[in-house]
């Protein structure tokens, strides 16, 4: 089966998601999925769930450690009613200076922290589908009691899977072991898969349930899709910045590294010391943005999409400015005749 793709949905105020939804809907893509960033993830979610057709919605993703297993156990479960059973909760872990200074939650090691959360959603989701009976206490959390009246309804597919985004080797490893879909970061597509995100897989896969069902790949790709060349080079001013962003954050050194990027982690991490923000995309080349991100005609944008990520399931495509739909549409249906091509 070809990779599905999904398209964002990103507002700044999410009485605007429901009217996007049905456009970016219209482009005939497989699933839509929404990021946490400047309000509420699972309320935005929340305000597209019922337009969706026949496509999935999942958050990619929401931060883990900023809510509980419960809250966040009610809040994919309606979800899931809401889309009749076609959502994703994607969980990541946000760095700490997020959890602890922007979200005001303590920090604890995260990798033994998200396995105690998948747990606890794991046997939440058991008690309310199958009756089994709530226990969970671990080093982080503790789930104990839960009356009759406060179980929600059941949904006829069954509670969500549960997808875990990660960078780092452990994390990874984790998603492989206890999540049902692992979400690739959007720079990790390339030579840091192929060198530390397999062997970490692997690893995982070795510790996974025989039972559970196979492990979801779901990559992310930055992409500007356009036939016109200005909005092109304008679309590639914004992914250097975005690269320059990347560049200078601590925890994603490793990736850039495996390119042999090393340099460009130490330029950008002076220049964001120096609070020199707007020079951050002009440290970073036009072979690198070519490296990690997608960028031409709708045609050639999914041939690019399907000769890097055609291991993936599904492929959800980060857009750094407001979508052309016109354009989305044209790469989503070359995108299927791309795929039922090498498919035949």
């Amino acid at each position: 089966m070809p990779p599905r793709l999904h398209l964002p949905l990103a507002a700044a105020d999410p009485r605007a998601l429901a009217a996007l939804a049905r456009d970016v809907r219209a482009t005939g893509c497989d699933g839509m999925f929404l990021f946490e960033g400047a309000g509420d993830v699972f309320v935005q979610a929340a305000a597209v769930a019922q337009g969706l057709g026949d496509a999935r919605l999942s958050t990619q993703i929401a931060v883990a450690f900023a809510r509980n297993p419960m809250t966040l156990a009610y809040a994919a479960n309606d979800l899931q009613l809401l889309t009749g059973g076609r959502f994703a909760l994607g969980l990541g872990a946000q760095i700490r200076e997020n959890v602890e200074e922007r979200y005001g939650m303590p920090w604890a090691p995260p990798v033994s922290r998200m396995r105690e959360y998948i747990q606890a959603i794991r046997a939440i989701f058991d008690n309310w589908y199958h009756d089994v009976p709530l226990h969970v206490e671990g080093r982080f959390v503790r789930h104990t009691r839960m009356q009759p009246m406060f179980r929600p309804a059941r949904c006829d597919a069954g509670p969500p899977p549960v997808w875990l985004a990660a960078v780092g080797p452990a994390m990874t490893a984790l998603a492989a072991e206890c999540a049902d879909g692992f979400v690739v970061f959007p720079l990790a597509t390339g030579p840091y898969f192929d060198t530390v995100t397999r062997s970490a897989l692997a690893e995982g896969r070795a510790r996974r349930d025989d039972s559970a069902a196979p492990l979801e790949l779901i990559a992310q790709a930055i992409v500007c899709v356009s036939d016109r060349e200005e909005v092109l080079e304008q679309g590639r001013q914004r992914i250097r910045a975005q690269i320059g962003f990347y560049a200078s954050t601590p925890a994603y050194a490793p990736i850039f590294a495996a390119s042999g990027l090393e340099d460009l982690c130490d330029a950008c991490a002076q220049l964001v010391r120096q609070q020199r923000w707007q020079a951050l995309a002009d440290a970073v080349f036009d072979d690198v943005v070519d490296a990690f991100a997608v960028l031409g005609p709708p045609k050639q944008v999914a041939r690019k999409l399907h000769e890097r990520l055609a291991w993936a399931d599904d492929i959800s495509l980060m857009l750094l400015d407001a979508p052309d739909l016109d354009a989305l549409s044209r790469l989503v249906a070359s995108w299927r005749d791309t795929t039922e091509l090498s498919h035949a």
